[in-house]
This record gives C-alpha cells, structure tokens and sequence, in this order.
C-alpha cells in the first residue's frame, strides 16, 4: 500500500493518514468504513490519526475511543455527517485538532459530542448545520465526571439547538474545564448553554462569542466559574443569563450593548462597555440588571479589622482614572441612583456613618477641620457650596421643612424655612 501524503509526523511513526485505508475525501463516497478502519489502525498501534484536506461524506457515529489524536487541516478537512446521530463521539483523552464537521441536509442530532472523559484538547474546529447542538459536552451518570478538558478555538453556527451545550442536568461532575476563543453565531438555541446543578462549574472561559442566536446568548446554571472578554450581542430573548442556581460566578464582559440578568447568588457581573479612544478609558461599571420583583442589593466593603485592639477597618475608595499623556483629565466618579419606572421614584444615594463618624466632602487623606460635633464637613479653601436656585413659584410648590435653604431668584435672597414659612436670612 502506497502512502498518499508523506509528512514529517508520519515519518517519525507519530500518525496514520486515513487515505492509506481507502478513504477518498471526495464529498460523494461514503468513507465511514475507511475512517473507522483508519482510526482502528492508528489505535492499534498507538499513533494518531492525520486526515487530509477534502471532504469525507460518513454515514453512521464515527466513536473516537482509543485514545489518539486524530489532526486535519483546519477548515481544509471537513467530515460531513449525513444521517440522524450525533456525529463525532469523543470519549477518551487525546488532542483532536483541525477540522469541520458539517452536517447535511435532513440530518439529526450533535456534530461533536464529548462525554464522560477527560484531560483533552479539542482545538480548531467548525460546527455547522446540525439538527441538534453544535459541540455537546455531557456526563451521563450520577457517578460520571469530565475533568480538565481544554476547548479553544471553536466555531459553531447555524445548528438547530445550541451552539455549545453543556449538559450536565443528570448529576455528574463537570469541573475545571476551560474554553478559549468560542464563537457561537446564528443558532436556533442558545449560543453557549451550561446546563446543570452544583456540580457543573470551576470553570474558566475567555474571548467568547455569542451572537444572533434565537433561543439566547450565554447561560450560566453551575457554580465558581469565571468568563472574561465575553462579547455577546444581538440575541434574541437576553444576551446574558446566570438562573437560581448560579452561585459565586464571576463575569467580566466586553459588549457595548448587553441585556442581562442574574437570578443566583453571589455572582459578580463587571460590564465595561466599549469605547472608540483608548485614550478616553472604558467606562466600568457593575449594574446587576435583574428581572425579578425586587432588585437584589450590591454590597462592595472593605475588609473588616483584625480582632485585636485598635484593629482598624479597612479604607474603600472608588477613584477615577487618571489622565494621560498630555493635558488629559482625569476619570469622572458617577454615583447615580437607580432609574425608575412609569410613576416609581428614582433611588436615592444615601452617605452614612458610624456613631461619631463624620461625612468629609473635598477633604483630603482624612482632614476633619469641623471638629467632633461635626455631621457633615466640606473642606475647601477656594470653593464653596451653591444651594438650590428656585423662583419663588417653584419654592411655593415645595413641600417645606423646618431647616430647608435655598435661594429664590426671583427676590434675589437667600431663604430659610422656618416655623412653618420661608424667611430671609437677610
């Protein structure tokens, strides 16, 4: 038998070529046979399995379980399913790494599934047109668990259900599972699912896409995960969603544009929008959008003292970025109340302190010049306080209590309410 495509791999004893056992690649011969005999070859004698550019028409499971890697071409090797299965069933760790797995027309179920195996690399794929999902990553038992798999690099788009599911309603453990550089476009489902209980989660993701998929961009139900530079946009029914069973996640996105809600516990969403200027800086803010009856409460402190004497609390300060380069301004600190809705009332921002404590605006590294006895304390040799300028038929429509100050403009004085009317203080 002669070799169709030396390559320096195969010459070192690493990799079987696939076309060495009757696969063709032409998109018309069914070469299911010749790729299980391939694959069966390369297993036997413990070296991968190298499947050349083309296109390779297979109509039955193709079960990847010997514990080899099998390498393509990236977007030049494509295995096209053809049939009502889950295409590529990976159930043993190796690295799998560069090809396409289409699905024909009127086929069903997953392109890729991955269950109950760990330690892999599955890298440089493209999932497109399957009736079901186009990665699906499972557990099938109680007792079952997938461990330290690493998914980079991936596209899934135009598949009937999600772009990637991970499925682990069934109670087994999916942890410390990492996914780089995910793209999921266009799907009828969700573009990125993880589904499943306490179990499913330790996760780490980076650079992942969500983008127009109909059933939603990103749903998170498993625990302690961390997501970053997450882009997701334009999905229909919510970009973002963490549910009740999502505990101590952190997120981190890039989306100018996002919705998102958080129905768990514990979770911190940071949504740093885009912005056109490096120079500018990103605006950052973490804003829980919750659709839920009452909106759940964000509590950012310092840490508490020691349980020694004289222990202090730890300082929380919220500071603007600095400015660069040349004649730049520094960061704005926003603190705006929440918006309301139809007659509701937007909310409050309330300052408080301890027992003695005193409210310092403008001082500087903890100056109090107002003494002991003093509530509120604004510290500033070269500006002053402006109180609320109102004309006088705006200063009648008030509700007033004893201790306001403004200044009517239309008289031109500064006014106090007191005993019940407004009086000049001079």
């Amino acid at each position: 038998m002669s070799l169709t495509k030396v390559t320096s791999t195969m010459m070192n004893g690493q990799f079987l070529n696939a076309q060495d056992f009757g696969a063709t690649g032409d998109g018309v011969t069914d070469d299911t046979a010749a790729l299980n005999a391939a694959y069966a070859a390369a297993g036997a004698a413990q070296v991968g399995l190298y499947i050349n550019s083309g296109t390779y028409l297979f109509t039955s499971q193709l079960v990847w379980n010997l514990g080899i890697g099998v390498r393509g071409e990236p977007e030049l090797t494509t295995l096209l399913k053809r049939g009502n299965f889950d295409g590529v069933k990976i159930t043993t760790s190796a690295v799998y790494d560069g090809f396409r797995i289409n699905g024909d027309t009127g086929n069903g179920g997953s392109g890729l599934l991955v269950q109950d195996t760990s330690y892999n690399t599955i890298q440089n794929l493209f999932l497109f047109n399957h009736a079901g999902a186009g990665l699906l990553f499972r557990t099938t038992g109680a007792t079952a668990g997938s461990f330290q798999n690493r998914f980079r690099n991936i596209i899934s788009t135009t598949n009937g259900t999600d772009g990637v599911k991970i499925d682990d309603s069934v109670g087994g453990a999916q942890n410390i599972n990492s996914f780089e550089n995910i793209s999921c476009v266009s799907n009828t489902g969700m573009g990125f699912k993880q589904q499943g209980n306490a179990n499913n989660g330790y996760m780490y993701g980076q650079n992942i896409n969500c983008e127009q998929n109909a059933g939603g961009g990103m749903l998170l139900e498993g625990i302690g995960s961390c997501f970053v530079n997450l882009y997701l946009e334009s999905n229909t029914g919510f970009d973002l969603k963490l549910s009740d069973t999502s505990i101590r996640n952190f997120i981190q996105l890039n989306s100018s544009t996002i919705t998102y809600e958080d129905y768990g516990a514990n979770n911190v969403i940071i949504d740093v929008g885009l912005s056109s200027s490096f120079n500018v800086g990103n605006t950052f803010r973490r804003s829980p959008r919750i659709n839920n009856a009452a909106g759940r409460e964000l509590n950012i402190s310092a840490g508490a003292g020691g349980p020694g004497p004289g222990q202090s609390g730890g300082a929380l300060s919220l500071l603007g970025g600095g400015a660069g380069g040349t004649n730049g301004g520094g960061g704005v600190v926003n603190i705006n109340g929440g918006e309301k809705t139809g007659s509701g009332s937007r909310g409050s921002i309330l300052m408080q302190t301890g027992d003695d404590g005193t409210i310092i605006v403008g001082g500087v590294n903890g100056l109090v010049s107002g003494g002991v006895s003093c509530s509120f304390d604004m510290v500033s040799t070269t500006r002053v306080p402006c109180f609320p300028r109102l004309t006088t038929v705006q200063k009648n429509a008030l509700t007033g209590t004893n201790g306001m100050m403004l200044y009517d403009s239309t008289l031109n004085k500064m006014q106090i309410f007191e005993a019940g009317a407004w009086v000049s203080i001079v």
